[in-house]
């Protein structure tokens, strides 16, 4: 493992650590153990000794080692790994992933981008401030608009279901 794969891998990890405590963990889906569903772009990589890093923190701010942790790639990333990553880190495959595609965050980018010639050239708080807005009104459109996605992520999928079950049945 060379020094950038290092640095990365604990960058990620005081990312993530801290996050845990602001997330609610999902319920067992068969009255299991509390299940973690952990979704990055390079999982395959940084999910690798994913354990042993973890006993670098404080006892408390550890998983729980009752904890089912599950990892996957994203659905926009998946394709650009091999054959085996495909298999073993796919959301697809995931029991209760249902749809999920893992990478919202990504998604306000391209409205983002418009800003670097402005917010180039301000100081840190003016800038802090633009991307706030920036992202705050995305978070305003997006529930606004959020009946629309929905519907088609969830009530389409349960109306193709009806209609699979009345063509067989």
């Amino acid at each position: 493992m060379n020094l950038r794969s290092i640095h990365v891998n604990l960058s990620m990890m005081h990312l993530f650590v801290p996050a845990l405590d602001q997330q609610p963990v999902m319920p067992s889906l068969v009255g299991g153990p509390e299940r973690l569903v952990i979704t990055y772009d390079i999982i395959c990589q940084w999910s690798k000794n994913f354990q042993k890093r973890m006993k670098i923190y404080p006892e408390n701010m550890r998983i729980l080692e009752t904890m089912q942790v599950e990892v996957a790639i994203p659905g926009w990333h998946i394709n650009g790994h091999g054959e085996g990553c495909q298999t073993n880190f796919n959301l697809s495959y995931m029991e209760g992933a249902g749809r999920t595609v893992g990478e919202d965050i990504e998604t306000t980018w391209a409205g983002t981008n418009q800003l670097v010639p402005s917010v180039r050239e301000m100081g840190p708080a003016a800038r802090h401030d633009t991307l706030n807005d920036q992202w705050n009104g995305w978070n305003f459109r997006k529930i606004v608009g959020f009946h629309k996605s929905f519907f088609s992520l969830q009530f389409i999928p349960i109306l193709t279901v009806f209609r699979h079950q009345e063509l067989c049945f």
